[in-house]
C-alpha cells in the first residue's frame, strides 16, 4: 500500500517557511545575537573580576601569624591544616638620604607562593648576602651589579658591608620606601634582625571549599592550637571575602539578566507576532490541506529553534571574544564555558518563551476565515460612525484600530525602551562627581593634612613620639588659618591604644576624645545609653563605636557595663586602665549621616573606634600633650584658590617634615571621574543596543505592515488616493508611534527615574540628586521622530517599485 513520506514533514516546511521570509530571519538572528552577546559579556564580566581576585591570590597568603616566637613557627608549621607556609622577620626602618630602607627576610616559598619573590642570581645565604630590587639603584644614586658589595648604615647608626648576591625586577621600591632581603643566617644572628619576632604567612588545606565563617573559625583554632595572641591573627580580608557571596553584586547581574530576558522576549514576541499576522493566508492553506493546530504551532516553534541555532553560537562567540579583548586575564576556559552553556540554554528558553503565543496564535487559524485573508485574531466592532473623514492622518488612525494588537506590542517595546533610555540618562545626569570625590573625610573640607607614617615608622616611640614634638602647634595651625582663600580648619585628634575585653578579645585602634557638645550628637544618632558628660569623666566611661567591626571579626558584642582594659604610651611611661562601657553606636559607618551644619563634630566622632571625654584623655598624657594627629581645612572656593592654597601649604609644610599633605580634592576628583567615565560608557552601550532593539522592532512593524498591504493600498489609489496622500498616510502611521513613545518615556520615564534616584539615596548611595536629562530626552525624541520617518521613506520606495496593476493583481 502507498503511504506518503511524512517524515521530518515538521523541519521541511520550517525551512520553506525561514525562506519565505528573510526580513524576519535576519531581524530574529540579529536580536538573539545581540540578547546573547549582552547576557554572556555580563556574566563573563562578573566571572572575569572573580577570575582575577583569585588569580592575584593564588601566590600570596591567606593568613598571617605575627610576632611569633621560633617555638610558635614550629608548631604552625607541624599544623596538618596549614598547607604551605613561609616565614618572614621584618626589621626597623632606616632612613637613608631622603629614602627609608626596611631590611626583611622571607623564606624561600616551596609551592603555590614559591612566585612570590621572583629574583635572579643566587638567594641570600651567607650572613653578609642581600637581595635587592633593580629599583634600589635610584637609593644608592649608581648601578648595581649580583656580586657588587655596598654598605648600609641603619637607624641605631651600625654600617654593616654586603654582598648583592641576587636582584628582583618586581618594583619593591614604592615611594620613597624599599626593601633589601637578608639571608636566615642573619636573621638568626644579625643585629637588625635577630632581636625581632617572626611572621609566618600560610595558605589553609581546602580553605577554597569554605565559607567565610568557617574560614576565619579555622585559622583561629591554628593559631590558638600555637599559642598566638587572637590580635597577632591576621586572615586575609579579601581572600575572606571572596568566599562569601556577594549578594549587593549577585542581585545586579540577576537585575541585568532578567531585564535581557524581558527585552529580548518582548522584541522576539513581536517580531514573530507580525509575521505570524502577516502568513495567515500561507497558515491557512496549510490547515486546509489537513495540518492540525499541533503540527501548524511546532512550524512555527521549529522556525525559532532554527534561527537560534544560528544566533545563539554567534552571540556567545562575540561576547567570549569581546571579554577577552577587555579581561584577557579575567578568563579561565573551564568556568568561560560553563557560562556559554547556560547562556545559551536561557537565550534558547527565552526565543521559546517569545514565540509560544505567536506559535499559539498560528495554531488556531481558521482555514476558511485565512483563505479570506481575515485576520481572525483582530476583533472589529461595528461604527455608528455615518461619516468619515478620510484624510491621511485619520486613515492612519484607523489603520492602528484595525491592527491593534500589532500596534500595542510595538508601542509596548518602544515604551519600555524609552523608559530604560530615561532611567540610564537621568543616572548619568543626576551623577555629581564632586559629591562622590566627598564620600570620604573631605566630605566637608578639601585638603586633609596627616602626620607622615614613614616619620611614625622611623621614630622610637612612634605616633606619640610624634605628637610630643606638637606639629600640629598654635603657630602652624594659625598660619595654616591665615592662608589666603581658607575658609576653615578643623583638627582631629586620636591616638594609639591597645585594648583587652573577654580575657581573650585583644587588638590595637585609636583613642579619642570628646566634648560636651559632640557627646549630645552621639545620642542623636544612636548611642544606646543616656551616658552623661560628666559620668564619663567620673568612673572612666568610654563610648564604643566599632561594634559592628567586633561582632565580625571577633564575635563578640560589646555591652554598657561591660569593662575594657586599655593600654598606651603617655609619652612617658606605659600605662594600662580599665575603662566602663557607658554607651554604644552601632550604626556610625560613615560622615554622610551627619547633618552638614555638624561638620567638624561629624570628623571627630568618626576619629577612632573608642571615645573617651575630653577631660579624661588629658588627665590620659603628659602634661602640654597635644593629641592633633589630622587637620582638614576647606576653602572658600577649592576651583578658583585650591592651587593657590596647596602651593602656600607646601611653602608652610617645608619646615615641618613629620607633616604631610594626605590627600586633596583634585586627588578625589580625578579618581571619582574615572569612575563616572567609566559608568557612562557603559550605560551608554546598554543604551545604545536597547535603541537598536527598538529600532528593528520599528523596522519590522513599519516595513511588514506596508509590504502587506500592497493590495490594500494599490486599490485606494485605483478609487483616488494620491501619490502624495499615501505617502502622508504612510509616515502618519509611523508618527503615531513616536507620539505614543514620546508620551510613555517622559511620564513613565521620570516617575520611574524619580523613583530610581530615591530609592539609590535611600541605600545610602549619596553622590547623585535628581536632574532631569533634558539633553538626552529631546535627542531621544529627535531620533523617535526621524527613524519612523526614514523607515516609513524605505517603505514607500520599496512599494513604488511595483505599479497599481501589479499590486491590485496580487492577493
Amino acid at each position: 500500500m502507498f503511504h506518503n513520506n511524512n517524515r521530518n514533514i515538521i523541519s521541511k516546511l520550517a525551512k520553506c517557511g525561514l525562506k519565505k521570509d528573510k526580513l524576519r530571519n535576519t531581524l530574529i538572528i540579529i536580536v538573539v545575537s545581540i540578547s546573547t552577546t549582552l547576557l554572556s559579556l555580563a556574566i563573563l564580566m562578573q566571572n572575569s573580576f572573580q577570575v582575577e581576585t583569585a588569580n592575584r591570590l593564588a601566590n600570596l597568603q591567606e593568613v598571617v601569624y605575627l610576632n611569633l616566637s621560633l617555638n610558635q613557627v614550629e608548631a604552625l608549621k607541624q599544623n596538618p591544616t596549614i598547607c604551605e607556609s613561609v616565614v618572614s622577620k621584618s626589621g626597623k626602618t632606616s632612613e637613608y638620604d631622603g629614602y627609608t630602607i626596611r631590611p626583611y627576610y622571607l623564606e624561600q616559598g616551596m609551592g603555590e607562593m614559591e612566585p612570590y619573590l621572583p629574583f635572579e642570581g643566587s638567594f641570600p645565604v651567607e650572613k653578609n648576602e642581600i637581595l635587592i630590587d633593580k629599583s634600589f639603584c635610584e637609593v644608592w644614586e649608581k648601578e648595581l651589579s649580583i656580586g657588587d658589595s655596598i654598605e648600609i648604615k641603619f637607624f641605631d647608626g651600625t654600617v654593616e658591608r654586603f654582598i648583592v648576591s641576587a636582584m628582583t625586577h618586581i618594583d619593591t621600591f614604592i615611594g620613597s620606601d624599599t626593601t633589601i632581603y637578608m639571608s636566615h643566617e642573619y636573621a638568626t644572628t644579625g643585629s637588625q634582625l635577630k632581636d625581632t619576632p617572626y611572621d609566618l604567612s600560610a595558605k589553609v588545606l581546602n580553605s577554597d571549599r569554605m565559607s567565610e565563617h568557617a574560614f576565619r573559625s579555622i585559622v583561629d583554632e591554628i593559631g590558638t592550637q600555637a599559642s598566638v595572641e587572637r590580635k597577632n591573627i591576621n586572615p586575609h580580608d579579601i581572600y575572606a571575602d571572596s568566599l562569601s557571596v556577594d549578594y549587593e553584586e549577585l542581585f545586579f547581574y540577576v537585575f541585568i539578566s532578567i531585564f535581557i530576558f524581558i527585552v529580548s522576549a518582548v522584541v522576539i514576541y513581536s517580531v514573530f507576532y507580525i509575521s505570524v499576522l502577516n502568513r495567515i493566508r500561507d497558515l491557512g492553506q496549510l490547515r486546509a490541506i489537513g495540518a492540525t493546530t499541533k503540527q501548524v504551532r511546532a512550524i512555527i516553534t521549529k522556525e525559532g529553534l532554527i534561527l537560534s541555532c544560528y544566533s545563539i553560537p554567534l552571540g556567545v562567540l562575540i561576547g567570549n571574544l569581546m571579554i577577552f579583548l577587555i579581561k584577557p586575564n579575567g578568563i579561565e576556559w573551564k568556568s568561560a564555558t560553563t557560562i556559554s552553556i547556560g547562556v545559551a540554554v536561557v537565550i534558547l528558553f527565552t526565543v521559546l518563551v517569545a514565540v509560544r503565543k505567536p506559535a499559539k496564535i498560528a495554531g488556531s487559524v481558521s482555514p476558511v476565515v485565512a483563505l479570506k485573508q481575515i485576520e481572525q485574531t483582530t476583533k472589529r466592532k461595528a461604527t455608528k460612525t455615518l461619516k468619515r473623514n478620510l484624510s491621511p492622518f485619520h486613515l492612519a488612525l484607523m489603520h492602528r484600530k484595525t491592527n491593534y494588537k500589532k500596534f500595542i506590542m510595538t508601542t509596548v517595546s518602544l515604551g519600555l525602551t524609552g523608559i530604560i533610555f530615561m532611567l540610564g540618562a537621568t543616572f548619568i545626569t543626576s551623577y555629581s562627581v564632586e559629591k562622590n570625590a566627598r564620600q570620604s573625610s573631605l566630605v566637608f573640607n578639601d585638603v586633609g593634612i596627616s602626620i607622615s607614617q614613614n616619620a611614625i615608622d622611623l621614630h622610637e616611640q612612634g605616633q606619640i613620639g610624634i605628637q610630643k614634638q606638637n606639629p600640629f602647634n598654635h603657630d602652624m595651625i594659625n598660619q595654616i588659618t591665615n592662608i589666603d582663600g581658607v575658609k576653615s580648619v578643623t583638627t582631629l585628634n586620636n591616638i594609639p591604644i591597645h585594648y583587652e575585653f573577654n580575657d581573650t578579645t585583644h587588638s590595637d585602634d585609636r583613642l579619642s576624645a570628646i566634648t560636651k557638645e559632640q557627646l549630645e550628637i552621639y545620642k542623636k544618632y544612636g548611642v544606646d545609653s543616656d551616658v552623661s558628660y560628666d559620668d564619663m569623666v567620673k568612673k572612666n566611661g568610654i563610648i564604643i563605636t566599632s561594634a559592628s567591626y567586633l561582632q565580625k571579626y571577633y564575635d563578640y558584642t560589646l555591652k554598657v557595663g561591660d569593662k575594657v582594659v586599655l593600654s598606651w604610651f603617655d609619652g612617658e611611661t606605659q600605662r594600662d586602665e580599665v575603662f566602663t562601657v557607658m554607651g554604644v553606636a552601632e550604626y556610625l559607618e560613615s560622615i554622610e549621616m551627619f547633618d552638614e551644619n555638624e561638620d567638624e563634630n561629624a570628623l571627630a566622632l568618626l576619629s577612632g573606634s573608642f571615645r573617651v571625654a575630653e577631660d579624661t584623655l588629658s588627665s590620659m598624657m603628659i602634661a602640654g600633650f597635644n593629641p592633633t594627629s589630622h587637620v582638614l581645612l576647606s576653602t572658600d572656593d577649592w576651583y578658583k584658590n585650591g592651587k593657590h592654597v596647596q602651593a602656600q601649604l607646601n611653602e608652610i609644610l617645608e619646615d615641618a617634615p613629620t607633616i604631610r599633605i594626605s590627600g586633596t580634592l583634585d586627588q578625589e576628583l580625578e579618581l571619582a571621574q574615572q569612575t563616572y567615565d567609566m559608568l557612562v560608557i557603559m550605560l551608554i552601550i546598554v543604551m545604545s543596543f536597547l535603541v537598536l532593539f527598538s529600532i528593528i522592532n520599528l523596522f519590522n512593524t513599519l516595513i511588514t505592515t506596508v509590504l502587506s498591504r500592497k493590495h490594500e493600498f494599490a486599490v485606494m489609489q485605483s478609487i483616488g488616493l494620491t501619490d502624495l496622500q499615501l505617502k502622508k498616510m504612510i509616515r502618519y502611521e509611523g508618527l503615531l508611534f513616536a507620539l505614543y513613545n514620546t508620551v510613555i518615556t517622559l511620564v513613565f520615564g521620570t516617575i520611574g527615574s524619580y523613583i530610581m534616584v530615591f530609592l539609590l539615596e535611600s541605600q545610602e548611595v549619596n553622590y547623585l540628586e535628581f536632574t532631569f536629562p533634558m539633553f538626552y530626552f529631546l535627542g531621544y525624541v529627535a531620533g523617535v521622530i526621524l527613524i519612523p520617518l526614514v523607515i516609513s521613506m524605505g517603505a514607500i520606495k520599496v512599494l513604488q517599485k511595483q505599479s497599481i496593476v501589479q499590486r491590485l493583481s496580487t492577493q
